[in-house]
């Protein structure tokens, strides 16, 4: 290339360009809990009405329905009423996130060793993805239990703020178990792992092909082009 900049090791291992393993985890920790809490904040009154139309099998969805829906949530609890459960969601996605994206890059590492001269193959990334989201899941799935359990909750009169805590984590029958904690684990990684695999093979590729286009690094490419890969990963 004219600039001499593309390297493509650094398209399938962008921590050789960072300082050391350990940092390169510990950020994306933190940028990805932070990316994803913001993301999900933004989003929380249309993600509280998707699962109570999912919850509700004789709600028909469509758009005047979601809208009618958004209504009667600000009716009933007030404005803030949409955002009911979002720290329970943000206390999930921050970990989720973090732990994704940097989970993926120890398992990459990992893989590191029997990859071929032109990095990571196709079936390591997604098995890297898919690894990467099966323990997000796992270690954060309490979490997004409660905050469903919360986003559906439609009755808040006259309830303690802590016993609505207190009945989600214990899914009502007032005592906690890990049993309940982990209730429906299973179909949830089941669905996660070919997911979280495409997608980050997906994201990986098309940072790649970014990075050849504007003939730079994975890490110098536009953040225009960043955005649009990942909104076409995780979308």
């Amino acid at each position: 290339s004219g600039k001499g900049s593309y390297r493509a090791d650094l398209l399938q291992e962008p921590e050789k360009h960072a300082d050391n393993a350990a940092m390169d985890v510990a950020k994306r920790l933190v940028a990805g809990g932070i990316a994803g809490a913001i993301a999900k904040t933004v989003i929380a009154p249309l993600d509280r009405t998707k699962i109570i139309f999912q919850t509700n099998p004789d709600k028909k969805f469509n758009a005047r329905n979601v809208i009618k829906e958004l209504a009667n949530i600000v009716a009933k609890e007030g404005g803030t009423g949409l955002w009911r459960g979002n720290m329970a969601t943000v206390l999930r996605v921050f970990p989720y996130a973090g732990i994704q994206f940097a989970a993926f890059d120890v398992y990459k590492r990992a893989l590191k060793g029997r990859a071929g001269p032109g990095g990571l193959s196709a079936i390591q990334r997604l098995l890297a993805g898919s690894a990467a989201g099966a323990t997000a899941v796992s270690l954060t799935y309490p979490l997004d239990l409660v905050r469903a359990r919360l986003a559906v909750r439609r009755d808040w009169s006259n309830t303690k703020s802590g016993q609505v805590w207190w009945d989600a984590i214990t899914g009502g029958t007032g005592r906690m178990s890990i049993r309940e904690l982990y209730r429906g684990l299973h179909p949830t990684l089941l669905g996660i792992l070919p997911y979280a695999g495409i997608a980050f093979f997906t994201r990986d590729t098309l940072n790649s092909l970014a990075a050849k286009h504007f003939d730079t690094s994975a890490l110098q490419t536009p953040l225009a082009a960043k955005m649009a890969s990942g909104a076409v990963s995780y979308g």
